[in-house]
């Protein structure tokens, strides 16, 4: 088989030879050696006969087998080989976009079935689901410094192209194989699906930055970044992840679960802060609605809660009180965002609940605000977490009391002089009630 040169590349995508770059020991312009069992390349190679039990085809693709084939050792390592018709199942791309390689999977088998192909450039063209043909040089890749290896297809060795790849059609991706943490410890289940789509659940991040984009979960398994910069989920020790896809890859002597995209974790939950581990100002008290005008007050009054802090919070079992008509027990699992708000309103969020938001809870009677002015508290079993500032008496109705966006800490939650009137409308009110429910504050004096 002639190879393609870029002047002669056909409309199916193939890695590029240029005409004058030199494959093995001939130019572009001739033809991939047959293989005869002579070692052609330039390395010592310590078995220079062919033990290939299929056959050479003689047409410059080497030895066409199958991937479990190839892994069994059936073509040498340093040999040229084909696969056909593997699916594409992940593309690994330069921060630049540029495709360096690919992984591959034969849909017809559920172990020995993955392949890594190095392409160096060109992989971009291809996309997961692809069906591809791939032509290039057998290698047990050892990136680290023990004696593990990856099986794969060298379509460049960083200076010279080996070989190629055609697309010829796409189909469903294999579906993942279901793994556990603890069969990924034990060396030949991982080598049995080596380079193949798993999946495994239900796990929790142990160390959430070794280095080099990676996080281990539970049993030290490492999930890597080779194929995804997972941009945008938020990695912490204590993150939980109820379902993670990916590709298994061997790289610096350990195997490693590669996910693709944004799609291959679900159920991602943040680590919490519980109730009875917050400190003074974690959460605070940043707006109370004590006299609306919307409806009455005992279906109507809401307090909002901020936190503070940088991580999201279990405020189960936290009090709110007045200073006289008893508290609220917030539920257990109630979480706050980092950075986020709980809305608690009065009743039970259905009778003469008319606003046209709605609250996270609703506390039934206690606590009654006074229209009169008075302190509200937040709670846990160990400490005050905040006591907002007497919010006065003789305020206009409908008119929410609302801690300034610039002061929001339990310092400034206690300080008479950081609150101010609600101005913004509430939805569903018509503008008779004025607040921002669940939402930021304005600056107080800034308006």
């Amino acid at each position: 088989m002639r190879l393609p040169c870029s002047s002669d590349l056909p409309a199916s995508v193939r890695l590029g030879l240029p005409c004058l770059l030199v494959l093995s020991s001939l130019a572009c312009t001739g033809s991939l050696p047959d293989e005869t069992g002579s070692d052609t390349d330039s390395n010592s190679d310590t078995n220079t006969t062919d033990s290939d039990t299929n056959v050479d085809t003689g047409d410059g693709l080497g030895t066409i087998a199958t991937i479990p084939e190839l892994r069994a050792g059936v073509v040498s390592t340093g040999r040229i080989a084909t696969v056909q018709g593997v699916v594409v199942t992940g593309v690994a791309r330069t921060g630049s976009g540029v495709g360096f390689g690919f992984f591959v999977q034969d849909p017809n088998v559920t172990a020995d079935g993955g392949l890594w192909v190095y392409a160096k450039e060109g992989a971009e063209a291809l996309s997961e689901g692809d069906v591809v043909d791939v032509t290039g040089k057998l290698r047990e890749y050892n990136q680290g410094s023990g004696n593990g290896t990856m099986t794969q297809l060298e379509l460049n060795d960083g200076v010279t192209a080996l070989g190629f790849f055609e697309k010829t059609g796409s189909q469903e991706v294999p579906a993942p194989i279901a793994m556990t943490t603890v069969d990924l410890t034990d060396l030949g289940k991982a080598e049995a699906v080596e380079g193949m789509l798993i999946q495994l659940q239900d796990l929790t991040v142990a160390d959430p930055s070794p280095g080099f984009g990676e996080w281990i979960v539970d049993d030290g398994v490492v999930i890597d970044d080779k194929l995804y910069r997972f941009d945008g989920v938020l990695i912490e020790e204590g993150t939980t992840v109820g379902s993670l896809t990916g590709v298994l890859d061997f790289a610096f002597d350990a195997y490693k679960v590669v996910p693709r995209k944004a799609d291959d974790l679900s159920d991602v939950l943040a680590p919490y802060i519980a109730a009875d581990q917050l400190s003074p100002g974690d959460v605070i008290i940043s707006e109370i609605m004590y006299n609306p005008d919307e409806c009455k007050d005992s279906a109507c009054e809401w307090v909002e809660i901020y936190n503070t802090t940088g991580s999201q919070v279990d405020v189960g079992g936290l009090q709110v009180q007045d200073e006289g008509t008893g508290g609220y027990v917030v539920p257990s699992d109630t979480l706050i965002p980092a950075d986020g708000y709980l809305v608690i309103g009065a009743g039970d969020g259905i009778t003469d609940w008319t606003y046209g938001f709605t609250a996270d809870l609703h506390m039934g009677s206690k606590p009654s605000f006074k229209n009169s002015g008075e302190v509200v508290f937040l709670k846990n079993n160990f400490n005050t977490l905040d006591s907002s500032a007497a919010y006065p008496d003789g305020r206009t109705a409908g008119r929410s009391w609302q801690l300034s966006s610039n002061a929001l800490t339990s310092a400034g939650s206690s300080d008479a002089s950081k609150w101010c009137s609600g101005d913004a409308a509430i939805p569903g009110t018509n503008g008779t009630d004025r607040g921002t429910p669940g939402a930021a504050n304005v600056a107080c004096g800034a308006r």
